[in-house]
């Protein structure tokens, strides 16, 4: 009976003391401070135009210069673009100049030549894509059918703009590198 008694009592007892000012006599809140907001902090782009004026700006000031962080992406995306599309293009140079070939060749298999008849429309029909490997040296342009996955395989792979395919025609291998890919909106 006493184990009993002893499991029902609480381990630890809390004070119900708050530690603050005492209320008034006749009730309601602590008297306290009034809530003064702390002194913001210019951007650059602030002080700069209260030095010197927006004549620094030769289109006028951009917009949002009174954001100092967490700008909207619609703000940042055309800031960053122009230097992703650097920093990719960076990357195809040196990849070209590493001239180093991939281990895994990746083939890309031709139906056939291409055809007066085979026009584009024609072509999407029977779900293929023209493919052109231009003249170089001694070769002539090569026009030829692939079958409609081909850009697919090409976009897909690591670094597909850049690194080297093969295509088997007239029983040798030929090494390509996609320059372009045009594609129209219906396929």
């Amino acid at each position: 009976m006493n184990t009993i008694t002893r499991l029902n009592q609480p381990i630890v007892r809390l004070s119900c003391r708050a530690f603050g000012p005492k209320a008034k006599a006749g009730g309601g809140a602590p008297v306290s401070a009034p809530y003064v907001e702390p002194p913001r902090l210019k951007s650059n782009f602030q002080v700069m135009i209260e030095q010197q004026g927006t004549d620094q700006f030769l289109f006028g000031p951009p917009s949002g210069i009174e954001k100092i962080h967490g700008a909207h992406r619609d703000y940042v995306a055309p800031k960053i673009g122009t230097r992703m599309e650097m920093v990719a293009k960076k990357m195809r140079e040196q990849y070209i100049r590493e001239a180093i070939y991939p281990d895994v060749k990746i083939y890309l298999d031709p139906l056939r030549e291409r055809q007066i008849s085979d026009s584009l429309q024609k072509l999407h029909q029977d779900k293929e894509v023209a493919g052109l490997i231009s003249a170089r040296d001694e070769f002539d342009d090569l026009d030829l059918v692939f079958p409609h996955r081909t850009p697919f395989t090409i976009t897909k792979a690591d670094h597909g703009m850049v690194r080297p395919f093969f295509v088997r025609h007239k029983e040798e291998e030929i090494m390509v590198t996609t320059t372009k890919i045009e594609r129209h909106f219906k396929t």
